[in-house]
């Protein structure tokens, strides 16, 4: 029976899954980072073998992709791939450390639906200079999607726009499982737990030309400083409904705000569907916040049918998507 091991790097660390074809789950873990900790690829390799003891695994997948666009879907890794993994930053670890652990264990290795996939990239912006970068939460993006459309019974060409609500917001227009358009949650679209989102062009550029801020500084309030920790001071969406549902006059603006950004948004990815919507979904943590997905809710059912998948996450959705890659793979014909 086939088992295979997914990899996700997270704020918390280097996540690993381990799943077979029947559905069990024989190991899961987490290996953590220090904060400014540089590790590599090969020690986080080893301490993951070391993690599996006796467990055979046939296929490592990970979650990640390259600095630069690259096409969709679960794409092979080979050495190549190396030095354009290791000058990808953090968003390369992941797939790095799987590349290693092929080596090691004498199994392929797997990138999953890559962060930067060309799919539905629309380049032009208003500046030539500043093309759109294509960057999304991808893997839980698709895993909503083909979850949703069999559930629903939904015909494989099923449009639909999916939200990923994570420390970023992704939201994204499917159509037949293929992306047709997506914000950058780094650069644009609603703000998130931890990210800005789209801003007033002018305003910013007067705060970088000020000279009151540092390039890192300003770097940092965009992306990662930004959205609910820059009003409310924490990343915690748990902590922020609670705060909600006591009544707290700034969380509760703030939870309307994102709301409101978010369903703009969606009504807007409907638009690239020719408004010819199936269903949308909210996924991710963010979905499990009830205040927040009923009224996104309230303001986009009027185009299409609105489903909750708060377990959706990046580990899960890898495994998922990785073993029906090979279940598919291994079908005749």
């Amino acid at each position: 029976m086939r088992c295979l091991l997914g990899l996700n790097l997270s704020s918390r660390g280097l996540e690993f899954l381990a799943r077979r074809d029947d559905g069990t789950t024989p190991l899961s873990g987490l290996i953590q980072l220090g904060q400014g900790d540089r590790p590599s690829a090969s020690g986080l390799a080893e301490r993951t073998v070391s993690s599996l003891g006796d467990l055979v695994v046939s296929a490592v997948a990970a979650s990640g992709g390259f600095d630069g666009c690259t096409e969709g879907g679960v794409l092979p890794l080979s050495d190549p791939d190396r030095d354009m993994l290791a000058s990808s930053g953090p968003m390369g670890l992941a797939p790095l450390v799987a590349l290693e652990l092929s080596h090691m264990l004498g199994v392929e290795a797997l990138l999953v639906e890559p962060f930067t996939a060309r799919e539905g990239v629309r380049g032009l912006t208003g500046l030539p200079e500043l093309p759109i970068r294509p960057l999304r939460h991808a893997p839980q993006v698709k895993w909503c999607y083909l979850r949703a459309r069999e559930e629903g019974l939904y015909p494989p060409e099923a449009s639909a726009v999916v939200a990923y609500l994570g420390r970023g917001t992704s939201v994204c227009a499917l159509k037949g499982g293929r992306v047709v358009d997506s914000n950058n949650p780094e650069e644009t679209g609603p703000f998130s737990v931890a990210f800005a989102g789209s801003l007033p062009a002018m305003e910013l550029v007067r705060r970088a030309m000020s000279g009151a801020l540092r390039r890192e500084d300003l770097t940092r309030l965009v992306a990662g400083g930004g959205g609910v920790v820059g009003y409310l001071g924490t990343y915690d969406l748990v902590e922020v409904e609670a705060l909600y549902h006591r009544g707290d006059q700034k969380a509760r603006l703030v939870v309307e705000a994102m709301a409101h950004q978010l369903a703009q948004e969606m009504g807007s990815m409907a638009q690239s569907l020719g408004g010819r919507v199936d269903f949308m979904a909210l996924c991710g943590g963010g979905a499990a916040f009830a205040a927040l997905a009923e009224r996104v809710s309230q303001r986009v059912q009027w185009i299409a049918p609105v489903l909750r998948y708060p377990e959706v996450d990046a580990l899960e959705s890898v495994v998922q998507l990785a073993l029906r890659h090979l279940a598919t793979r291994g079908q005749p014909g």
